[in-house]
C-alpha cells in the first residue's frame, strides 16, 4: 500500500477522507501510496503538512428526521427575524437544525431532488431532533407542513 522512504513510518488511513500519521522523529518524508493522492507530507513530530483526499465526493450520512418550514416573522423567530443564528441574511436554501454544525450541507432528495440547503440558523432549543427550511412566505411554508423524510448530510 504505502511506500516509504529510509524512515520508518506507517499510516493508517480512516473512512477514505480522514489520514493520522504515526511516526518517530520524522524530519520529512513524501508518503505515496496504489490510491489517487499526490502525496502525504509529515514532519518532526508527526505533524501533517499536506493531504489530498481520496475521495472524488464527500462522505454522506442518511438519517430519518422531522423537516417543519419557517418564515422570516418575528412570531416565529426574534426581533431581527431577516438574520439567521449565524448572522447571514436570510434567503433561500437555508436550514435551522440545533444538531448540526453552521456550514454543514444537507439534501432533502424526496422533498427537493439535488438541490442542497445549508445550516445557517437555530430552533428553539426544545427541538433537538428536527430541521427547519426557511420559505420567503407564509403560505409556502403552510403548505410545506411537518413531514417524515430522509436527509442527505455530507460529513
Amino acid at each position: 500500500m504505502f511506500t516509504r522512504t529510509n524512515k520508518a513510518i506507517s499510516a493508517l488511513i480512516l473512512t477514505g477522507a480522514s489520514v493520522w500519521i504515526m511516526t518517530p522523529a520524522v524530519l520529512s518524508a513524501p508518503i505515496t501510496s496504489e490510491y489517487p493522492i499526490n502525496s502525504l507530507n509529515v514532519v518532526q513530530g508527526g505533524a501533517l503538512i499536506s493531504y489530498h483526499s481520496v475521495l472524488d465526493e464527500p462522505l454522506v450520512h442518511v438519517k430519518k428526521v422531522l423537516v417543519t418550514a419557517y418564515t422570516s416573522s418575528v412570531d416565529e423567530t426574534d426581533d431581527s427575524p431577516t438574520i439567521t443564528a449565524s448572522g447571514n441574511t436570510t434567503h433561500t436554501g437555508i436550514v435551522a437544525s440545533n444538531f448540526l454544525p453552521f456550514g454543514t450541507k444537507v439534501r432533502f432528495p424526496e422533498l427537493f431532488g439535488d438541490k442542497v440547503f445549508t445550516i445557517e440558523d437555530r430552533m428553539n432549543k426544545r427541538f433537538q431532533d428536527r430541521m427547519d427550511v426557511w420559505f420567503p412566505t407564509k403560505t409556502e411554508a403552510k403548505r410545506f407542513g411537518l413531514k417524515l423524510t430522509e436527509v442527505e448530510i455530507e460529513i
